[in-house]
């Protein structure tokens, strides 16, 4: 990348110009980075303060993060400690996904986070430590 130029934005003509000078694809990229980032953060800093026990793991297994750009998931994580009976295996997993893809249709244009823990029951156990 060649040499920063200095420009003064005096006239929306020189705004237009400007726009020339940006690469559009990597501010993206790096603001995606960034909310990536911040989605683990949270996660992690949600299940440092928790105060109840994990039972089944299926609200341990619900917690996810996802960015989109434009309506579309272009990253996102679940936490994966799998419940621990068979009868409750990738049931939070799989609510998790189901979450994603229903805040699709929710986010709009632009670049979004989104962070959830996504067990029916979640809201219960969080607002109680």
């Amino acid at each position: 990348m060649g040499k920063p130029r200095k420009m003064h934005i005096n006239s929306l003509m020189n705004l237009k110009n400007f726009r020339s000078m940006i690469n559009a694809e990597a501010v993206s990229l790096t603001i995606i980075d960034a909310l990536e980032r911040k989605g683990e953060e949270i996660i992690e800093e949600s299940l440092r303060v928790k105060t109840y026990t994990h039972q089944t793991y299926n609200l341990y297994d619900s917690y996810v993060y996802g960015v989109y750009k434009n309506g579309k998931l272009v990253r996102q994580k679940e936490i994966t400690r799998t419940a621990q009976t068979p009868r409750h295996k990738k049931w939070g997993y799989k609510e998790a996904q189901k979450f994603l893809d229903e805040m699709k249709s929710k986010v709009g244009d632009g670049i979004s986070l989104v962070v959830g823990a996504a067990m029916f029951y979640s809201g219960i156990l969080e607002s109680n430590g």
